[in-house]
């Protein structure tokens, strides 16, 4: 398969086209600031405050430049680990988000009984201590009826003290849709949660489905495109020619869901061979001695018969790999290879090429991060212990996700089932915290589940779809106008945090999530099961590091630089204390301790539904949380479905025509785009829109989401499936494509 790169770009290019959208009509939502224009010539006496994006989990340090109150430039820090001196695109629009006139504004109270979708709230605006005792009294009247149990909190895991102050364990966040797959296999192969790859001194990149720098995650892509200007091979195999993989030296268009057998072919023949390092093996590693046996029968032509990449090249490219030092192996969130049912024991088999290797804390391997040492802040009381584990999810049957209650992820694709069927309790109250209806598999069965629900709050920055299900909706600041610390966890190679502070007065009414919660405590008389918030938290958390939230503000970065010393690979968080390729965490809850292949977890396309499915996501987009940011919707206004050249020809199908993307599960319309940049046999969505909230003027009814093409899955299905990170598997689909 082959594509050049300006034809690629032409075809591309053509997901610039927009279409129009009446704005809203809602008198609570027109309200817009009233904030004087910088002109061009009144450029003295700009202030510069140091501060951290909040858009996605780099949280690059930036600079911000204010004029008269007004935030007018935003710059990378080039102290800075993570971002290295630059935003990406996302990080720039900040400011377009922080004067967007669709931000929700002050607080709002439903006055329509009736919930779902495309339901109209009829909102009605509130004071703040309206909106407090009304949270208060609902969910004090929950906890003493029902109790604590039955009051949920759904959204990045920022509602932990809160929940712990109440005894609810229902933390519940999105990431078995994201990053469990690599979050459970770092766990189990090295103790850690992560690992990062030092791009600009590595000389060779093996990737599969990883797209970082098509993501424009600037903590990666930065350093990617330093190692490839240094000289290091990059090799991908992913289905589509993704940014990424436009940018290797290799492209290898995998068949989809079949990365597992050539990673384990990769291993069976360095084995073979005795490529691996013997000296690094024998030190820091635990259980080579049943790997063999293990992957004995994974040979590359099995291999090849599955994956459509020739034996020659999977025994090229692992010769390379383990032969090229140093070299780096990235697994990062979401790729198109863990969103499926092989995706935790790819990761499983990633780590183990990794470290047979020899390339685990070595510069330019795979390093783990120097972190800073941050104190957990405690409460003035410790509150009682919980009625119950049991959660909403069923998130306690995943022990190795979910250790003990308020320490996991939760298990996001089975809330509509344990919400409706009401198991192993009812849901009566919710707060939901900056978490979109389309992080969802099957979000319109979602909907219904949450509009079931007696009583919701919502805390969120736009009137999105998740608002219009809301009782209450309070507004958020945006990180611009908020207060907080980033400790570098993405590239580390020394510890270092960033300083989070607001550059400009909060606009509105808008509040920080700390005071809300502090506000809605007190009301609740559970303030002393609290830890501190605010600037008093930070300073407890600093403990350690002699340095005051004050000072941190002055400096915007500290950094506690110190050269780079290889940790003890024998001291590890494991069992055995060295890295795991045998699991002894696996085998105690009864999980497979090696990476092993399933027959079943390969699709096989029928003449209904001919296309392998799968997903990615716009560099200038965060989930489905960015696309009314008016920069940003200029630029992409909406998603295009991937087709090939030639599928494309035999559907009558061309660039713009408006068609549908079909699965046993629903349907979607979005334009195509016809491009040589994929396998004939996949197509791709990107992730992130079809908005319907009638409050977001500009994405409205542009593009279409991807989850309706989706299950969400049972819990009992999902203890058979007996995957240890209880991944999502969204993208084990098949679909076919047609003009409407």
């Amino acid at each position: 398969m082959q594509i050049t790169r300006k034809k690629f770009l032409q075809l591309a290019g053509a997901g610039a086209a927009s279409l129009g959208l009446l704005p809203s009509s809602v008198k609570a939502l027109q309200e817009k600031p009233s904030l004087k224009k910088v002109k061009a010539d009144q450029v003295a006496d700009i202030k510069r405050i140091k501060s951290t994006c909040g858009l996605c989990a780099s949280h690059c340090a930036l600079f911000a430049f204010v004029k008269d109150g007004r935030l007018v430039k935003l710059e990378g820090n080039p102290k800075d680990q993570q971002g290295g001196g630059k935003l990406c695109g996302k990080g720039n629009a900040g400011i377009s988000l922080l004067y967007d006139p669709d931000r929700l504004k002050y607080p709002l109270k439903r006055t329509n009984p009736q919930k779902g979708i495309g339901i109209d709230p009829k909102w009605k605006r509130i004071s703040w201590d309206e909106a407090f005792d009304t949270i208060a009294k609902n969910l004090l009247e929950v906890k003493n009826q029902f109790g604590a149990k039955n009051i949920i909190w759904l959204g990045y895991h920022q509602g932990k003290d809160f929940l712990r102050a109440i005894g609810s364990p229902n933390d519940l966040c999105h990431h078995t849709k994201c990053n469990s797959s690599r979050v459970v296999g770092n766990k189990v192969a090295f103790g850690e949660r992560y690992l990062i790859p030092d791009f600009p001194q590595t000389k060779y990149i093996l990737a599969f489905g990883w797209d970082m720098p098509g993501k424009a995650k600037n903590v990666m892509a930065r350093p990617f495109v330093e190692g490839l200007a240094a000289g290091a091979k990059a090799v991908i195999f992913e289905p589509r020619l993704s940014t990424t993989a436009s940018m290797a030296t290799e492209w290898i268009p995998i068949r989809p869901g079949t990365d597992i057998a050539v990673a384990l072919a990769m291993i069976h023949y360095i084995i073979r061979t005795e490529l691996y390092d013997k000296e690094f093996v024998q030190k820091n590693v635990y259980g080579f001695e049943k790997l063999w046996p293990a992957v004995k029968t994974y040979t590359p032509e099995w291999a090849s018969k599955i994956s459509d990449v020739p034996a020659q090249t999977i025994t090229r490219i692992a010769r390379e790999f383990a032969t090229t030092k140093p070299a780096c192996l990235p697994h990062y969130k979401r790729g198109v290879h863990v969103m499926r049912r092989e995706g935790f024991y790819l990761v499983h088999a990633e780590n183990i090429l990794s470290a047979i290797t020899g390339n685990i804390e070595v510069r330019g391997g795979m390093i783990f991060p120097r972190k800073p040492r941050l104190v957990r802040n405690s409460p003035e009381l410790e509150p009682p212990e919980m009625e119950t584990f049991l959660r909403i999810d069923g998130a306690e049957k995943f022990p190795l996700l979910n250790p003990y209650p308020l320490s996991g992820d939760g298990v996001i694709q089975c809330i509509a089932e344990g919400i409706l069927e009401e198991k192993p309790y009812p849901v009566k109250a919710a707060i939901v915290y900056n978490q979109g209806l389309f992080a969802f598999s099957n979000p319109t069965r979602v909907a219904k589940a949450l509009s079931k629900i007696p009583f919701m709050v919502n805390i969120n920055i736009y009137p999105d779809e998740m608002a219009t299900l809301a009782d209450i909706v309070l507004p958020e600041v945006t990180y611009l106008e908020r207060k907080g610390i980033s400790p570098r966890t993405l590239n580390a190679l020394y510890a270092q945090v960033s300083v989070m502070q607001p550059v400009v007065k909060p606009l509105y009414e808008a509040k920080e999530l700390a005071e809300i919660k502090t506000e809605i405590a007190k009301r609740m008389n559970i303030e002393k099961f609290m830890p501190p918030q605010g600037e008093e938290g930070f300073n407890q958390q600093f403990k350690y590091l002699d340095i005051t939230y004050t000072i941190l503000k002055r400096l915007g970065i500290l950094s506690i630089k110190k050269r780079f010393k290889p940790k003890d690979l024998t001291k590890l968080s494991t069992p055995s204390g060295k890295i795991e390729l045998y699991s002894h965490t696996l085998e105690k809850h009864g999980y497979p301790p090696l990476p092993i292949f399933k027959d079943e977890w390969i699709l096989q396309p029928t003449e209904e539904f001919p296309f392998y499915f799968t997903t990615d996501r716009s560099p200038l987009n965060i989930h489905a949380r960015t696309q009314n940011i008016p920069w940003i919707h200029e630029l992409v206004p909406e998603n295009f479905v991937w087709v090939n050249t030639v599928k494309a020809k035999e559907l009558s199908i061309k660039t713009g025509d408006m068609v549908c993307v079909e699965s046993v599960h629903g349907k979607i319309q979005l334009r195509a785009m016809v491009t040589e940049g994929i396998r004939p046999d996949t197509i791709s969505v990107p992730h992130g829109y079809g908005h319907w909230s009638k409050f977001l003027t500009r994405t409205a009814n542009h593009g279409a989401n991807d989850g309706e093409l989706m299950a969400d899955i049972p819990i009992q299905k999902m203890v058979e499936i007996n995957d240890p990170s209880a991944n999502a598997a969204d993208a084990d689909i098949l679909v076919k494509v047609y003009k409407v």
